[in-house]
């Protein structure tokens, strides 16, 4: 019979992949893009566009290179962004592996008594 310290001992590992499951709710929702910002920033930039097809708006040498910078900085900055990304994942993976080494530590710690009694 499995005694309540038996099942304590079985469920300890399940904390680690619950703290993945909080982590990564966290992470994703720290991760999102704000829509009501994406759809500005798309009608401002069609704007601009707009001006500047219609020769309202003429960009000087020094103007176009300033934003060929700002694009630049911007697709770095993305860049940096998905990679931590990317790192936060594999942390992830990792703590998922050394939760389902404690899962098989807790069953044999669980099991051996039986077998030697």
């Amino acid at each position: 019979m499995i005694t309540k310290r038996d099942i304590l001992i079985l469920l300890c590992p399940s904390l680690v992949f619950a703290t993945i499951v909080v982590l990564a709710l966290v992470s994703s929702r720290g991760m999102r893009f704000d829509e009501g910002a994406q759809r500005e920033s798309q009608q401002k930039f069609e704007t601009f566009t707009r001006k500047v097809e219609a020769g309202e708006w003429q960009l000087t040498q020094s103007q176009m290179l300033n934003g060929m910078r700002l694009t630049r900085a911007a697709a770095e900055s993305d860049r940096k962004v998905t990679s931590k990304m990317a790192d936060l994942m594999g942390d992830f993976a990792w703590i998922a592996v050394g939760g389902m080494a404690l899962q098989v530590v807790a069953i044999w710690a669980v099991k051996r008594p039986r077998e030697g009694g």
